[in-house]
Protein backbone atom coordinates (compact mmCIF):
# COMPACT_ATOMS: atom_id res chain seq x y z
CA UNK A 1 0.00 0.00 0.00
CA UNK A 2 1.57 3.29 -1.03
CA UNK A 3 2.11 5.84 1.75
CA UNK A 4 1.19 9.51 1.31
CA UNK A 5 4.07 11.90 1.94
CA UNK A 6 1.85 14.16 4.02
CA UNK A 7 0.91 11.19 6.19
CA UNK A 8 4.58 10.51 6.81
CA UNK A 9 5.12 14.11 7.92
CA UNK A 10 2.21 14.04 10.35
CA UNK A 11 2.84 10.61 11.74
CA UNK A 12 6.55 11.30 12.13
CA UNK A 13 7.17 13.13 15.44
CA UNK A 14 10.17 14.88 13.94
CA UNK A 15 8.41 17.46 11.78
CA UNK A 16 10.95 19.65 9.96
CA UNK A 17 11.87 22.75 11.90
CA UNK A 18 11.25 24.91 8.84
CA UNK A 19 7.61 23.82 8.68
CA UNK A 20 5.03 26.26 10.15
CA UNK A 21 3.39 23.21 11.76
CA UNK A 22 6.46 22.52 13.86
CA UNK A 23 6.03 23.17 17.59
CA UNK A 24 9.09 23.26 19.79
CA UNK A 25 8.80 21.17 22.98
CA UNK A 26 9.35 24.33 25.05
CA UNK A 27 6.42 26.17 23.49
CA UNK A 28 3.84 27.05 26.12
CA UNK A 29 0.25 28.21 25.43
CA UNK A 30 0.31 30.45 28.53
CA UNK A 31 3.23 32.57 27.30
CA UNK A 32 2.76 36.35 27.19
CA UNK A 33 4.50 37.33 23.99
CA UNK A 34 3.85 41.09 24.02
CA UNK A 35 3.87 43.66 26.79
CA UNK A 36 1.94 45.83 27.42
CA UNK A 37 -1.25 44.02 26.56
CA UNK A 38 -3.61 45.30 23.89
CA UNK A 39 -6.02 48.02 25.01
CA UNK A 40 -8.21 50.54 23.24
CA UNK A 41 -5.35 52.97 22.46
CA UNK A 42 -2.21 50.97 21.61
CA UNK A 43 -3.32 48.69 18.79
CA UNK A 44 -0.74 49.84 16.25
CA UNK A 45 2.29 49.32 18.46
CA UNK A 46 0.81 46.08 19.81
CA UNK A 47 0.12 44.63 16.34
CA UNK A 48 3.63 45.54 15.22
CA UNK A 49 5.19 43.75 18.20
CA UNK A 50 2.90 40.73 17.83
CA UNK A 51 3.66 40.32 14.14
CA UNK A 52 7.39 40.32 14.84
CA UNK A 53 6.99 37.74 17.59
CA UNK A 54 4.83 35.41 15.49
CA UNK A 55 7.23 35.77 12.58
CA UNK A 56 10.14 34.71 14.79
CA UNK A 57 8.17 31.61 15.80
CA UNK A 58 7.24 30.87 12.17
CA UNK A 59 3.53 31.20 12.97
CA UNK A 60 2.65 34.44 11.19
CA UNK A 61 0.95 32.47 8.41
CA UNK A 62 -1.83 31.50 10.83
CA UNK A 63 -2.97 35.14 11.25
CA UNK A 64 -2.25 36.70 7.85
CA UNK A 65 -4.25 34.11 5.88
CA UNK A 66 -1.30 32.38 4.21
CA UNK A 67 -2.43 29.03 5.63
CA UNK A 68 -6.09 28.20 5.06
CA UNK A 69 -8.17 25.94 7.24
CA UNK A 70 -7.95 22.37 5.86
CA UNK A 71 -10.92 20.03 5.78
CA UNK A 72 -11.52 17.77 8.71
CA UNK A 73 -10.66 14.79 6.53
CA UNK A 74 -7.35 16.32 5.45
CA UNK A 75 -4.26 14.74 6.93
CA UNK A 76 -2.91 18.23 7.76
CA UNK A 77 -5.90 19.09 9.92
CA UNK A 78 -4.50 17.72 13.25
CA UNK A 79 -1.24 19.65 12.82
CA UNK A 80 -3.11 22.82 11.84
CA UNK A 81 -5.45 22.47 14.82
CA UNK A 82 -2.55 22.20 17.28
CA UNK A 83 -0.76 25.27 15.89
CA UNK A 84 -3.99 27.30 15.56
CA UNK A 85 -4.87 26.59 19.18
CA UNK A 86 -1.37 27.61 20.30
CA UNK A 87 -1.55 30.94 18.42
CA UNK A 88 -5.06 31.67 19.80
CA UNK A 89 -3.75 31.12 23.32
CA UNK A 90 -0.85 33.49 22.71
CA UNK A 91 -3.21 36.17 21.39
CA UNK A 92 -5.59 35.78 24.34
CA UNK A 93 -2.75 36.20 26.84
CA UNK A 94 -1.55 39.37 25.09
CA UNK A 95 -4.79 41.37 25.23
CA UNK A 96 -6.60 43.00 28.12
CA UNK A 97 -9.16 40.99 30.05
CA UNK A 98 -12.06 43.10 28.77
CA UNK A 99 -11.11 42.60 25.11
CA UNK A 100 -10.40 38.93 25.77
CA UNK A 101 -14.01 38.36 26.75
CA UNK A 102 -15.12 39.55 23.29
CA UNK A 103 -13.00 37.06 21.33
CA UNK A 104 -13.14 34.01 23.59
CA UNK A 105 -15.62 32.25 21.29
CA UNK A 106 -13.75 32.87 18.02
CA UNK A 107 -12.34 29.60 16.66
CA UNK A 108 -9.42 30.65 14.46
CA UNK A 109 -6.42 32.89 15.02
CA UNK A 110 -7.02 34.48 11.61
CA UNK A 111 -10.55 35.59 12.60
CA UNK A 112 -9.34 36.98 15.95
CA UNK A 113 -6.61 38.96 14.22
CA UNK A 114 -9.00 40.48 11.68
CA UNK A 115 -11.59 41.28 14.34
CA UNK A 116 -9.07 43.20 16.44
CA UNK A 117 -7.75 45.09 13.41
CA UNK A 118 -11.20 46.19 12.25
CA UNK A 119 -12.15 47.41 15.71
CA UNK A 120 -8.99 49.23 16.83
CA UNK A 121 -7.12 50.25 13.68
CA UNK A 122 -7.98 53.92 13.04
CA UNK A 123 -6.24 54.34 9.69
CA UNK A 124 -6.12 57.90 8.32
CA UNK A 125 -7.76 59.44 11.41
CA UNK A 126 -4.97 58.17 13.61
CA UNK A 127 -2.35 59.27 11.09
CA UNK A 128 -3.64 62.87 11.12
CA UNK A 129 -3.66 62.89 14.92
CA UNK A 130 -0.12 61.55 14.92
CA UNK A 131 1.04 64.32 12.60
CA UNK A 132 -0.44 66.92 14.96
CA UNK A 133 1.44 65.38 17.90
CA UNK A 134 4.72 65.45 15.99
CA UNK A 135 4.33 69.10 14.94
CA UNK A 136 3.58 70.25 18.51
CA UNK A 137 6.10 68.01 20.29
CA UNK A 138 8.78 70.00 22.18
CA UNK A 139 11.74 69.13 24.38
CA UNK A 140 10.57 71.10 27.43
CA UNK A 141 12.21 69.63 30.56
CA UNK A 142 13.37 66.42 28.90
CA UNK A 143 16.99 65.61 28.20
CA UNK A 144 18.06 65.54 24.56
CA UNK A 145 18.18 61.73 24.64
CA UNK A 146 14.66 61.39 26.03
CA UNK A 147 13.31 63.99 23.62
CA UNK A 148 14.89 62.29 20.61
CA UNK A 149 13.66 58.84 21.69
CA UNK A 150 10.04 59.96 22.05
CA UNK A 151 10.16 61.84 18.74
CA UNK A 152 11.57 58.75 17.01
CA UNK A 153 8.66 56.66 18.31
CA UNK A 154 6.17 59.09 16.76
CA UNK A 155 8.11 59.34 13.50
CA UNK A 156 8.52 55.59 13.04
CA UNK A 157 4.85 55.06 13.76
CA UNK A 158 3.91 57.64 11.13
CA UNK A 159 6.24 55.93 8.67
CA UNK A 160 4.41 52.68 9.36
CA UNK A 161 1.12 54.28 8.24
CA UNK A 162 2.65 56.21 5.35
CA UNK A 163 5.62 54.18 4.08
CA UNK A 164 7.90 55.59 1.46
CA UNK A 165 7.00 54.41 -2.06
CA UNK A 166 8.98 51.65 -3.66
CA UNK A 167 9.53 50.91 -7.31
CA UNK A 168 7.41 47.98 -8.52
CA UNK A 169 8.66 48.00 -12.09
CA UNK A 170 10.26 44.90 -13.50
CA UNK A 171 13.24 47.02 -14.43
CA UNK A 172 14.36 49.31 -11.58
CA UNK A 173 14.02 53.00 -12.34
CA UNK A 174 17.17 54.99 -13.07
CA UNK A 175 15.76 58.51 -12.69
CA UNK A 176 16.58 58.69 -8.97
CA UNK A 177 13.17 59.99 -7.89
CA UNK A 178 12.95 57.49 -5.03
CA UNK A 179 16.29 58.68 -3.71
CA UNK A 180 15.02 62.27 -3.79
CA UNK A 181 11.85 61.31 -1.92
CA UNK A 182 13.90 59.57 0.75
CA UNK A 183 16.16 62.63 1.14
CA UNK A 184 13.13 64.92 1.56
CA UNK A 185 11.75 62.60 4.22
CA UNK A 186 15.07 62.50 6.10
CA UNK A 187 15.45 66.30 5.93
CA UNK A 188 11.96 66.74 7.37
CA UNK A 189 12.94 64.45 10.23
CA UNK A 190 16.07 66.48 11.04
CA UNK A 191 14.24 69.83 10.85
CA UNK A 192 11.46 68.58 13.10
CA UNK A 193 14.04 67.40 15.65
CA UNK A 194 15.88 70.74 15.63
CA UNK A 195 12.71 72.85 15.85
CA UNK A 196 11.61 71.11 19.02
CA UNK A 197 14.83 71.77 20.94
CA UNK A 198 14.97 74.29 23.79
CA UNK A 199 16.28 77.82 23.20
CA UNK A 200 19.64 77.09 24.82
CA UNK A 201 20.50 74.92 21.79
CA UNK A 202 20.01 77.82 19.38
CA UNK A 203 23.70 77.87 18.51
CA UNK A 204 23.89 74.19 17.59
CA UNK A 205 20.58 74.40 15.75
CA UNK A 206 21.77 77.32 13.61
CA UNK A 207 25.05 75.62 12.74
CA UNK A 208 23.32 72.40 11.67
CA UNK A 209 20.72 74.24 9.61
CA UNK A 210 23.50 76.01 7.67
CA UNK A 211 25.01 72.71 6.52
CA UNK A 212 24.31 71.70 2.93
CA UNK A 213 23.23 68.99 2.65
CA UNK A 214 21.69 68.47 6.06
CA UNK A 215 23.29 65.68 8.10
CA UNK A 216 21.47 62.48 8.94
CA UNK A 217 19.19 62.43 11.97
CA UNK A 218 21.69 60.39 14.00
CA UNK A 219 24.52 62.79 13.14
CA UNK A 220 22.39 65.79 14.12
CA UNK A 221 21.51 64.11 17.41
CA UNK A 222 25.20 63.46 18.08
CA UNK A 223 26.08 67.12 17.49
CA UNK A 224 23.34 68.39 19.80
CA UNK A 225 24.15 65.97 22.60
CA UNK A 226 27.79 67.12 22.50
CA UNK A 227 26.63 70.65 23.29
CA UNK A 228 24.43 69.30 26.08
CA UNK A 229 27.49 67.67 27.65
CA UNK A 230 29.29 71.02 27.52
CA UNK A 231 26.40 72.61 29.40
CA UNK A 232 26.66 69.93 32.06
CA UNK A 233 30.45 70.09 32.48
CA UNK A 234 31.84 71.06 35.84
CA UNK A 235 32.18 68.76 38.82
CA UNK A 236 31.01 71.33 41.38
CA UNK A 237 27.92 73.49 41.10
CA UNK A 238 26.20 75.70 43.69
CA UNK A 239 22.49 76.41 43.48
CA UNK A 240 21.20 79.24 45.72
CA UNK A 241 17.54 80.14 46.09
CA UNK A 242 16.58 83.81 46.23
CA UNK A 243 16.21 85.14 49.77
CA UNK A 244 13.35 87.21 51.06
CA UNK A 245 14.02 90.96 51.19
CA UNK A 246 12.83 91.14 54.81
CA UNK A 247 15.66 91.33 57.36
CA UNK A 248 13.47 89.69 60.00
CA UNK A 249 13.03 86.44 58.09
CA UNK A 250 14.53 83.71 60.25
CA UNK A 251 14.09 80.74 57.95
CA UNK A 252 15.88 80.58 54.62
CA UNK A 253 16.08 78.07 51.84
CA UNK A 254 18.92 75.59 52.06
CA UNK A 255 21.88 75.76 49.73
CA UNK A 256 22.52 72.69 47.63
CA UNK A 257 26.14 72.11 46.84
CA UNK A 258 27.21 69.33 44.51
CA UNK A 259 30.67 67.83 44.84
CA UNK A 260 32.57 64.96 43.29
CA UNK A 261 32.46 61.61 45.03
CA UNK A 262 36.05 62.15 46.12
CA UNK A 263 35.03 65.12 48.28
CA UNK A 264 32.32 63.28 50.20
CA UNK A 265 34.27 63.67 53.47
CA UNK A 266 34.61 67.46 53.16
CA UNK A 267 32.39 69.71 55.27
CA UNK A 268 29.69 70.72 52.75
CA UNK A 269 28.04 73.45 54.81
CA UNK A 270 27.84 76.84 53.09
CA UNK A 271 26.62 80.20 54.38
CA UNK A 272 24.56 82.18 51.89
CA UNK A 273 24.97 85.40 53.92
CA UNK A 274 28.76 85.78 54.01
CA UNK A 275 29.48 83.31 51.18
CA UNK A 276 31.90 81.28 53.31
CA UNK A 277 32.13 77.52 53.89
CA UNK A 278 31.89 75.28 56.96
CA UNK A 279 28.87 76.96 58.57
CA UNK A 280 25.29 77.98 57.80
CA UNK A 281 23.40 81.27 58.09
CA UNK A 282 21.87 80.19 61.41
CA UNK A 283 25.34 80.18 63.03
CA UNK A 284 26.91 82.99 60.99
CA UNK A 285 28.72 85.49 63.24
CA UNK A 286 28.61 88.18 60.56
CA UNK A 287 24.80 88.08 60.57
CA UNK A 288 23.98 87.12 64.17
CA UNK A 289 26.92 88.76 66.00
CA UNK A 290 30.02 87.29 67.59
CA UNK A 291 29.94 85.24 70.75
CA UNK A 292 31.81 86.48 73.82
CA UNK A 293 35.46 85.57 73.61
CA UNK A 294 35.37 84.89 69.85
CA UNK A 295 38.33 86.15 67.87
CA UNK A 296 38.17 86.07 64.09
CA UNK A 297 41.16 84.49 62.35
CA UNK A 298 43.57 87.15 61.11
CA UNK A 299 41.58 90.01 62.69
CA UNK A 300 42.22 92.01 65.85
CA UNK A 301 39.62 92.75 68.48
CA UNK A 302 39.03 96.37 69.46
CA UNK A 303 38.40 97.60 72.99
CA UNK A 304 37.15 100.88 74.45
CA UNK A 305 34.64 101.44 71.64
CA UNK A 306 32.03 104.08 72.48
CA UNK A 307 28.68 104.50 70.84
CA UNK A 308 25.63 106.67 71.28
CA UNK A 309 24.07 104.02 73.50
CA UNK A 310 26.33 103.96 76.58
CA UNK A 311 25.55 101.10 78.94
CA UNK A 312 25.71 101.70 82.67
CA UNK A 313 28.47 99.86 84.56
CA UNK A 314 27.30 96.78 86.44
CA UNK A 315 26.62 97.06 90.20
CA UNK A 316 29.50 96.51 92.59
CA UNK A 317 27.97 93.37 94.02
CA UNK A 318 27.56 91.84 90.61
CA UNK A 319 31.13 92.63 89.65
CA UNK A 320 32.46 91.22 92.87
CA UNK A 321 30.44 88.04 92.57
CA UNK A 322 31.32 87.40 88.97
CA UNK A 323 34.98 88.12 89.60
CA UNK A 324 35.16 85.89 92.65
CA UNK A 325 33.65 83.01 90.70
CA UNK A 326 36.32 83.21 88.02
CA UNK A 327 39.15 80.98 89.12
CA UNK A 328 41.38 82.08 86.24
CA UNK A 329 41.54 85.83 87.19
CA UNK A 330 41.21 87.27 90.74
CA UNK A 331 41.67 90.75 92.24
CA UNK A 332 42.28 91.89 95.79
CA UNK A 333 39.92 94.27 97.57
CA UNK A 334 42.35 97.14 97.03
CA UNK A 335 42.48 96.42 93.30
CA UNK A 336 38.68 96.36 93.21
CA UNK A 337 38.57 99.80 94.81
CA UNK A 338 41.08 101.22 92.33
CA UNK A 339 39.15 99.75 89.42
CA UNK A 340 35.84 101.21 90.61
CA UNK A 341 37.48 104.62 91.05
CA UNK A 342 38.70 104.53 87.49
CA UNK A 343 35.27 103.59 86.17
CA UNK A 344 33.44 106.44 87.91
CA UNK A 345 32.23 109.08 85.39
CA UNK A 346 34.25 112.27 85.42
CA UNK A 347 33.61 115.61 83.70
CA UNK A 348 35.21 115.72 80.31
CA UNK A 349 36.12 118.84 78.33
CA UNK A 350 33.80 119.91 75.62
CA UNK A 351 34.68 118.45 72.27
CA UNK A 352 34.65 120.61 69.17
CA UNK A 353 32.26 119.50 66.55
CA UNK A 354 35.11 119.22 64.06
CA UNK A 355 36.81 116.43 66.04
CA UNK A 356 36.95 113.13 64.17
CA UNK A 357 35.12 110.43 66.09
CA UNK A 358 34.59 106.80 65.29
CA UNK A 359 31.44 105.29 66.70
CA UNK A 360 29.86 101.91 66.30
CA UNK A 361 26.66 103.33 64.86
CA UNK A 362 25.02 101.57 61.92
CA UNK A 363 22.34 103.12 59.79
CA UNK A 364 21.09 101.03 56.88
CA UNK A 365 24.40 99.20 56.56
CA UNK A 366 26.38 102.55 56.33
CA UNK A 367 28.84 103.71 58.98
CA UNK A 368 28.19 107.23 60.36
CA UNK A 369 29.94 109.59 62.75
CA UNK A 370 27.98 110.99 65.71
CA UNK A 371 28.72 113.76 68.21
CA UNK A 372 29.23 112.91 71.87
CA UNK A 373 28.09 116.21 73.36
CA UNK A 374 26.05 115.72 76.49
CA UNK A 375 27.42 112.20 77.12
CA UNK A 376 29.84 111.58 79.97
CA UNK A 377 32.61 109.27 78.73
CA UNK A 378 35.62 108.08 80.71
CA UNK A 379 39.07 108.61 79.15
CA UNK A 380 40.47 105.43 80.67
CA UNK A 381 40.96 102.20 78.76
CA UNK A 382 40.60 98.63 79.94
CA UNK A 383 42.94 96.38 78.02
CA UNK A 384 42.40 92.62 77.70
CA UNK A 385 44.89 90.15 76.31
CA UNK A 386 43.19 89.85 72.91
CA UNK A 387 43.27 93.49 71.79
CA UNK A 388 45.90 94.95 69.50
CA UNK A 389 44.12 98.11 68.26
CA UNK A 390 42.10 100.65 70.25
CA UNK A 391 39.74 103.49 69.45
CA UNK A 392 39.16 106.71 71.38
CA UNK A 393 36.35 109.22 71.09
CA UNK A 394 38.58 112.33 71.47
CA UNK A 395 41.83 113.60 69.98
CA UNK A 396 42.68 115.03 73.42
CA UNK A 397 43.73 111.54 74.50
CA UNK A 398 46.76 111.71 72.17
CA UNK A 399 50.08 113.33 73.00
CA UNK A 400 50.75 113.41 69.27
CA UNK A 401 48.97 112.04 66.24
CA UNK A 402 49.18 111.91 62.45
CA UNK A 403 46.90 111.20 59.54
CA UNK A 404 47.30 107.79 57.97
CA UNK A 405 45.87 105.99 54.99
CA UNK A 406 42.34 104.86 55.93
CA UNK A 407 42.20 101.29 57.22
CA UNK A 408 39.29 99.07 58.26
CA UNK A 409 39.11 98.05 61.92
CA UNK A 410 36.92 95.09 62.84
CA UNK A 411 34.79 95.45 65.97
CA UNK A 412 33.87 92.56 68.29
CA UNK A 413 30.36 92.41 66.80
CA UNK A 414 31.75 91.84 63.32
CA UNK A 415 31.18 95.32 61.89
CA UNK A 416 34.00 97.31 60.34
CA UNK A 417 34.88 100.99 60.80
CA UNK A 418 37.31 103.22 58.93
CA UNK A 419 40.20 104.74 60.91
CA UNK A 420 42.31 107.57 59.45
CA UNK A 421 44.34 108.92 62.48
CA UNK A 422 47.04 107.20 64.52
CA UNK A 423 48.85 108.64 67.53
CA UNK A 424 50.67 108.27 70.89
CA UNK A 425 48.62 108.30 74.10
CA UNK A 426 49.08 110.77 76.95
CA UNK A 427 50.89 109.37 79.99
CA UNK A 428 47.82 110.16 82.09
CA UNK A 429 45.79 107.42 80.37
CA UNK A 430 45.65 104.47 82.72
CA UNK A 431 45.85 100.83 81.64
CA UNK A 432 44.79 97.70 83.45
Amino acid sequence: MPVNSSTIELSDPTIPISSPYYLHPNENPSLILVSPALNSSNYHSWSRAMRLTLLSKNKLQFVDGSITVPFDTDSLYPAWERCNTMVISWLNHSISSFIFSSVIWVNTAFDIWNDLRERFSQGDVYRISLQDEISSFKQDDRSVTDYFTELKIFWDELLHFRPRPRCSCNTPCSCGVLITIKRYHDDDYVIRFLKGLNDKFTGARSQIMLLDPLPSINKAFSMVIQQERQFNTGSSKVFVNNLSSSDNTSSVNAVTKQFDASSSTVDKRWCIFCQRPRHTIETCFRKNGYNNGYRAKGQARVNNVYSDDVAEPPPTSTLSDSSSNNSGFTLTQEQYSQLLALLKPSPSPSIPSSTSLTNNVIRDSHFTLATTEGISLTPFWIIDTGATDHITYSLSSFASYKHIKPILVTLPNGTKLEACISGTLLPSICFL
